[in-house]
């Protein structure tokens, strides 16, 4: 983290709500980074762990995400 603050990507602040904690948020040049990184990500990701799945799996990867879905409203 410190070094994303350090190239202008982040901005970290203490959380307002709780003072042990740091909040840490993408500056706009930071998003510019995150959407150019996107492609190659998504590529990457696809071709490592995606592919080699079969259907099978694909399937059974699928059923366990759902499972492991959770939403910042089921935290509250």
């Amino acid at each position: 983290m410190k070094r994303f603050e350090q190239r202008g990507w982040v901005e970290r602040s203490p959380d307002p709500d709780d003072g042990r904690y740091t909040v840490a948020a993408l500056t706009d040049a930071g998003y510019e980074v995150v959407v150019a990184a996107a492609p190659t990500h998504v590529r990457a990701v696809r071709r490592l762990v995606l592919d080699p799945l079969t259907d099978a799996d694909q399937q059974a990867l699928a059923r366990i995400a759902a499972k492991l879905r959770v939403r910042p409203v089921d935290l509250a």
